[in-house]
């Protein structure tokens, strides 16, 4: 259906993917995937190493 229509459709944006896509308007649909996986982070892990870091 949509596969040749031109359309790319992509959900669950982040805040860095959305930026991307706002200030990029020319940018692909896989530069703007790799941009939001770099955006995830895990916070509680990240949490934990600064725990352990402290002690």
């Amino acid at each position: 259906m949509f596969q040749k229509s031109g359309v790319q459709i992509i959900s669950g944006f982040n805040l860095p993917m959305l930026l991307s896509a706002v200030l990029n308007p020319n940018q692909s649909s896989d530069q703007l995937l790799k941009e939001g996986k770099r955006g995830i982070k895990d916070v509680i892990k990240k949490l934990r190493t600064v725990d352990t870091d402290e002690e």
